[in-house]
């Protein structure tokens, strides 16, 4: 009897702690969302963001404008941790990234907020404001023409 009832009184300590463990981590992610939300929001607030709010020319590949940023958090998207952050960093980087490197007409108010967004993620940790600054999106997301690397062919021929 005494070991029926030690068995059973530890496994409902072990359920105990195993939902306290998960209300940890559902506080944890939590406070991490309201945390991301904090700096979407204040990006989205920037002097002119209008261009970074909704895409003009949206993809299916990545988020292109904050609009899509704000509904990957509502899904979850970022909850886990440490790589959650590391996502929405990159994502957010790749909002301003592409109009720089597509050279839009947005490139030079893209160039001030990614400074103003990667100061917002290095508050929170350096290795994030590295990443927001140097996410780059991917070559079949920046629906533009292909560069020519014409200049970079020449300048190479007059090093040698």
């Amino acid at each position: 009897r005494f070991e029926q009832n030690h068995s059973s009184s530890a496994m409902a300590d072990t359920k105990e702690e195993a939902t306290s463990d998960q209300a940890e981590k559902d506080a944890k992610r939590e406070k991490h969302r309201k945390r991301m939300n904090k700096i979407l929001y204040k990006a989205w607030n920037l002097p002119d963001s209008t261009p970074f709010q909704e895409a003009a020319n949206p993809s299916d590949d990545e988020p292109r404008d904050l609009t899509v940023l704000g509904q990957n958090l509502d899904k979850g998207v970022y909850a886990h941790g440490k790589s959650g952050w590391e996502v929405f960093a990159d994502d957010m980087g790749k909002v301003y990234n592409w109009h720089i490197i597509s050279k839009s007409k947005h490139a030079s108010t893209a160039k001030n907020h990614i400074e103003k967004v990667v100061g917002f993620f290095s508050k929170i940790d350096p290795v994030l404001g590295k990443k927001a600054a140097n996410a780059k999106p991917s070559e079949n997301a920046s629906n533009s023409a292909p560069k020519k690397n014409a200049s970079g062919g020449k300048k190479r021929k007059n090093d040698g």
